[in-house]
């Protein structure tokens, strides 16, 4: 009998023992799969951070590059427009000199003009004149001969009279005009 206790003892401390080493093993097996299982997603973890932190250095190069080639589309622009601004200036300085030209051109037109136009009615005042001296006196002639002007005589007389009298004041005008232009000339020299 004490043989089968021993027996029965063994069988039992040797299930007890299995019992343990396998328990023990589960739970060893358990904590090196959860370790693995852990390793692994943080291995997943990482391999995820890495893609985001690639395309955001892919990310930032691109913007890098945009904003390259934004600071040289504007430095082209303020090139352009300072090149712009200085051919502006170039051709507005040429228009003010071509304007002045032509300014002091017309000025000069405008006093000849006036010249030759104060010219013509002077004559023309002059021929009035004379006109009228020679219709008062064909008249004066008529009237000693004994015979009376005609109304057209005497209405021609009265339109030549007026005429004068227009002329004259053209005449003034013209003159003022004209010095004022020769003003104007000389001030712009």
């Amino acid at each position: 009998m004490v043989g089968d206790t021993v027996w029965i003892a063994a069988i039992v401390a040797v299930g007890a023992v299995g019992t343990a080493w396998m328990n023990a093993h589960q739970v060893n097996k358990g904590k090196r799969e959860d370790a693995l299982q852990r390793s692994k997603d943080k291995e997943e973890d990482y391999a995820r951070q890495d893609a985001v932190a690639e395309k955001a250095a892919k990310a930032a190069d691109k913007v890098a590059q945009v904003a390259r080639q934004a600071a040289e589309a504007a430095e082209l622009l303020v090139t352009s427009n300072a090149e712009t601004a200085r051919l502006s200036a170039i051709a507005n300085a040429e228009n003010r000199i071509k304007l002045e030209e032509i300014h002091n051109q017309a000025q000069q037109i405008h006093i000849l003009v006036n010249n030759n136009l104060s010219l013509a009615i002077e004559r023309e005042l002059i021929a009035m004149e004379a006109a009228l001296v020679a219709m008062v006196d064909n008249a004066n002639l008529q009237s000693k001969l004994g015979l009376k002007p005609t109304e057209e005589a005497k209405s021609a007389i009265e339109d030549i009279k007026k005429r004068i009298d227009s002329l004259k004041v053209d005449v003034v005008h013209r003159v003022e005009q004209t010095e004022l232009a020769k003003a104007a000339d000389r001030q712009d020299d």
